[in-house]
């Protein structure tokens, strides 16, 4: 067990966990204090600039015009629908991990659009958009005191430091900034709480940290952040079948299959700098 390793976890750091399920062999662990789920062992930084690789924004088809390019469009025009009626006002506007910029061309002309990544190639072709600021940074090199958003869409569970991450937020972000955790796996939802490793968003070496509203919490409340709202996108988007999905949960959970799509699989957090 994890505990035999005197583990931390990375949001609160107790070091008393449960196991909570697993995916392709790999053990996922959760915490007992602030419920945050994990694989361990984690990969290491080199690992994940590997698996990270100049073709994985190309190879997911996001930023086309496909199919996966066409419903990820359908999904940011809910998104920003649903930010803009959250937020009220417009600034400077940063996009964590913002691949070919697509979100970012979506968004208000009002907003300073900026955007950084790790991909080389992603920022190339976000560079190409009209009106938007690229760069390939992590956050930590991005100017303290500098933003009124930072905005992270599936992006989040896939940070090695998801406490550091916020903190390092906190100095970027204005007085009163907003820190946007947008479609961020939920494992509080009733679907991902039934299926565990069967959960379709849990991936391996890709997606390290699962996080329910509790973990967001206590995110917040050490990362100097007040929780103004969380949202969870499914009705209304193109993933949404409610019918047969509410038939499929029981079937797939019965047969052995992944889970299907459902209210509160994911959840957008809206945390606002204190």
């Amino acid at each position: 067990m994890v505990d035999d390793i005197q583990k931390q976890c990375r949001v609160c750091g107790h070091q008393e966990f449960s196991m909570w399920g697993n995916r392709d062999g790999l053990p996922l662990y959760q915490c007992k204090n602030c419920e945050l789920v994990f694989f361990f062992p984690y990969p290491t930084q080199e690992e994940l600039e590997v698996y990270y690789n100049s073709s994985y924004h190309a190879e997911r088809g996001y930023g086309g015009s496909g199919n996966a390019g066409q419903l990820r469009k359908q999904m940011y025009e809910l998104d920003i629908k649903d930010l803009e009626k959250k937020l009220r006002s417009y600034g400077r506007f940063l996009d964590v991990g913002c691949a070919e910029g697509v979100f970012l061309s979506m968004l208000n002309n009002r907003w300073e659009k900026c955007g950084i990544d790790i991909s080389q190639p992603a920022v190339e072709q976000a560079r190409q958009k009209e009106g938007i600021e690229a760069e390939v940074k992590e956050i930590s090199e991005v100017k303290d005191n500098s933003f009124d958003v930072v905005h992270l869409r599936g992006v989040f569970e896939h940070m090695l430091d998801p406490l550091e991450f916020v903190k390092i937020s906190n100095q970027k972000l204005k007085n009163n900034g907003f820190l946007v955790l947008s479609n961020t796996p939920n494992i509080g939802g009733l679907v991902p709480a039934l299926f565990r490793g069967r959960f379709k968003l849990v991936i391996p070496n890709e997606h390290l940290h699962y996080f329910s509203v509790r973990t967001m919490h206590t995110l917040a409340e050490l990362g100097g952040f007040v929780i103004k709202d969380i949202t969870y996108p499914y009705f209304g988007s193109p993933y949404c079948s409610f019918w047969k999905d509410m038939i499929d949960i029981p079937i797939n959970l019965v047969t052995g299959k992944m889970s299907p799509p459902f209210w509160g699989n994911i959840f957008t957090v809206y945390m606002q700098k204190i």
